[in-house]
């Protein structure tokens, strides 16, 4: 350890002795022996005056590490003031970085906070959707999470359809007339329900394939709500289509190529050489990034004159200014303002140019164009620093690693992906199924229950007016005092018996929330809400997962989406339990 802090202090003075002005590794140098020698004053005023556009974007990763764990360490020692500072200047030079934000968060809620801060969670959510790799991961997750979800409720409906309605489909098919068993119709039954089965596997088959054979035997809601949920699950399909796009996009050996690129990583010039002209810029920029400023300029001057680029001239300008050919500089970076004259790098940059060549009458002539400059005069300093943004990632994601993006060619490749789901040829069956189905068995739609017991009737040994068995209708509709008291006996047995299978179904609705709309006639209200709830729940868990697994630390979002999920939950079934009594029960 007294090694480690006479190294420190050797570096920390002859730093100090040699160069005019601290760097920032010498400025970072000097906060770590400040803060190993408890002079935690003098490690905060050289935090503030530390900045990070000396370094490069693999070195300030390191810088952000260690400012974070000396945050960490202020943050255990209960001076949180001090740890603050730490994260906030990380915060406010790294808008890539959302991991801070949860930093700043655990030292809310040691400092008394009980809520989470709005402001942070905004901030967190903006600096998630600027990085490439977590907008694509919280992407791809939410459009996986909604497909499924959507399947999994249809799921869920057809398996009530299947408990509800399987003894009335039973009763027309697997029995002759003599009420001895069909084996005939029980094996053809067995083929229509397995085959697509064994072709498709999984369990996305079997909603599709109920929700047909059963097609017959359903009420007007529960008819309207399965294809309110076929088409919603269409739509869902579009999205997976575009997810899986994305999904083979983002593993193509060019794209990789790209996002090396975009990470600075630098490509000799024998590779480099065949880039297109936007990939170039961008290798251009990482060269310069580490002070290889001729090469840079090479392979910006091999775009060739014709390829206009804001990015690239200011680049160009940058380098131009480096070496002190201030004309040259100013001539280029005009060319950045001609395509966007708002351009803030550009702007700064020119006027650095323009007044370091002193010439008040050159400098007076630009202001009547860009008349901005006047007010970038006033508060010059250093070079405005270029950033790069992830959005070509996106764009170049989008257009599958080609330089320009073709809104036919994305298209294209959308609907190819759909014809490639199985989920479209279930649609098929199930619309076939709903035709044949009367076709193949005759009897099918015959059967019915009973409005008052439930029991099996058949509805062409009924008045049509009603549904009730023989037995409910001498009790109920007769009115004869003769079976009054058979009537309330009647009437107590169906009361526990419903008693019974409210019971079962709300033991059901603590793993299912919700369930027992379908049951109440709202089985519209059942499709939406759920999901809504299985959307939000399985989106924060697997996401919580995966955050974990790549960053050892999951954003606030899916905290704060999992209590949500929560909440949902208990709303979902509240509002299930509200209203009238169970029909078909």
């Amino acid at each position: 350890m007294k090694k480690i802090l006479i190294f420190s202090l050797f570096i920390m003075i002859s730093g100090s002795v040699f160069t005019s002005e601290i760097s920032s590794w010498e400025k970072l140098k000097k906060i770590i022996f400040y803060n190993s020698m408890g002079k935690h004053k003098l490690a905060v005023k050289t935090l503030k005056g530390l900045s990070f556009s000396e370094i490069t974007r693999n070195e300030k990763i390191f810088f952000i590490k260690k400012l974070e764990n000396l945050g960490n360490f202020y943050a255990e020692k209960k001076m949180y003031k001090t740890a603050e500072l730490f994260y906030r200047k990380i915060e406010k030079s790294s808008k890539s970085y959302w991991q801070i934000q949860n930093s700043i968060e655990k030292l809310s809620r040691k400092k008394g906070a009980l809520f989470y801060n709005f402001k942070n969670f905004m901030i967190q959510i903006l600096y998630l959707v600027k990085n490439f790799d977590s907008s694509f991961l919280l992407l791809n997750l939410l459009i996986n999470v909604i497909y499924y979800s959507g399947i999994f409720v249809f799921f869920i409906i057809s398996i009530i359809f299947f408990l509800k309605y399987f003894k009335l489909l039973s009763n027309d098919i697997f029995f002759n007339e003599d009420k001895s068993l069909s084996v005939k119709n029980i094996f053809i039954f067995m083929i229509l329900i397995f085959w697509p089965v064994l072709i498709f596997s999984g369990w996305i088959a079997f909603p599709f394939l109920i929700s047909g054979l059963l097609w017959i035997y359903m009420d007007k809601t529960e008819r309207n709500s399965t294809i309110l949920l076929i088409i919603i699950i269409v739509f869902f399909s579009l999205l997976f289509s575009f997810n899986k796009f994305i999904e083979k996009n983002v593993t193509d050996d060019n794209f990789e190529i790209i996002e090396s690129v975009s990470n600075g990583y630098l490509h000799d010039k024998e590779d480099y050489s065949k880039f297109d002209n936007e990939l170039k810029v961008f290798q251009a920029y990482s060269y310069y990034e580490k002070g290889n400023f001729d090469v840079a300029l090479d392979i910006l001057l091999s775009t060739g004159e014709r390829y206009d680029n804001i990015f690239k001239y200011n680049l160009m300008g940058a380098i131009y200014l480096q070496s002190g050919n201030l004309e040259k500089s100013t001539k280029i970076i005009k060319k950045a303002l001609d395509i966007d004259e708002n351009n803030k790098t550009a702007l700064h940059n020119f006027t650095i140019g323009l007044a370091r060549q002193k010439n008040t009458k050159v400098f007076n002539s630009y202001t009547k164009r860009f008349p901005k400059i006047i007010e970038y005069k006033s508060r010059i300093g250093d070079l405005e620093e270029i950033r790069l943004s992830d959005n070509i990632l996106w764009k170049r994601l989008l257009s599958s690693s080609n330089e320009n993006f073709s809104i036919v060619s994305f298209v294209l490749s959308i609907l190819k992906g759909i014809f490639k789901l199985p989920v479209l040829y279930f649609f098929l069956i199930f619309f076939i199924y709903r035709i044949i189905i009367k076709k193949i068995f005759n009897n099918t739609g015959e059967s019915t229950n009973c409005s008052k017991c439930n029991k099996i009737i058949k509805e062409t040994s009924i008045d049509m007016t009603h549904k009730f068995c023989d037995e409910c209708y001498q009790l109920f509709m007769i009115k004869d005092l003769v079976f009054q008291e058979a009537k309330i006996s009647k009437e107590e047995q169906l009361n526990k018996t419903k008693v019974r299978k409210l019971s079962i179904i709300a033991l059901i609705s603590f793993v299912f929330p919700g369930i027992n709309l379908n049951f109440k006639g709202r089985i519209f209200s059942y499709v939406i809400i759920s999901i809504l709830f299985y959307s939000l729940f399985f989106f924060s868990v697997a996401g919580i997962f995966l955050f974990n697994k790549i960053y050892s630390m999951n954003p606030i979002l899916l905290n704060i989406t999992l209590i949500l999920s929560f909440v949902f939950y208990l709303l979902l079934n509240l509002y299930s339990i509200k209203g009238s009594e169970y029909d078909g029960i």
